[in-house]
Order: structure tokens, then C-alpha cells, then sequence
């Protein structure tokens, strides 16, 4: 399912994809106004924005799901709407 890398610090540029991922949501300073930023500059549907590794590096397939769930967010439309 993936890869394991390991390296030192400085060597940190040469894993592939490595220097291009997105904000680390476990970082101190990612807070709602970051997330918000990053929000704001995408159009893409919510489960593809959190799984966008170049948008938020911390979330995999199983994390989105869950966060979606949390929220009680569904990409079908109800039977209200």
C-alpha cells in the first residue's frame, strides 16, 4: 500500500514526492484559520481535497472517511433536498 523511507535530514529532498506535501495537520501550527487558507483555494469535493497529499500531508484514506463520518457529510444528496 505504500513506501517506508529512511533517511537522514539532510537527505530529505531526495524521496520522491517528499517536497511536495501539504500542511502536516498534526503540526502546532496548523490551526483553523491555516486550514481555512487552504480551503479557500480549493473546488474539489471534500473526501478528494482531505486525501490530497500536496493539500494536507496527515490524511489517508481511513482518516477521511472517519472525518466524514464525524461530520455526518455524504456525497449523496438527501431525500429532503
Amino acid at each position: 500500500m505504500g513506501k517506508v523511507y529512511v533517511a537522514r535530514a539532510a537527505d530529505e529532498t531526495q524521496i520522491p514526492v517528499y517536497g511536495q506535501l501539504g500542511a502536516d495537520v498534526m503540526a502546532r501550527g496548523f490551526t483553523r484559520d491555516a486550514f481555512g487558507a487552504i480551503l479557500r483555494k480549493r473546488r474539489d469535493q471534500t473526501r478528494m481535497f482531505l486525501m490530497d497529499k500536496r493539500a494536507l500531508a496527515s490524511i489517508g484514506n481511513a482518516y477521511a472517511d472517519e472525518i466524514l463520518f464525524a461530520a455526518a457529510s455524504t456525497p449523496r444528496p438527501s431525500a429532503t433536498s
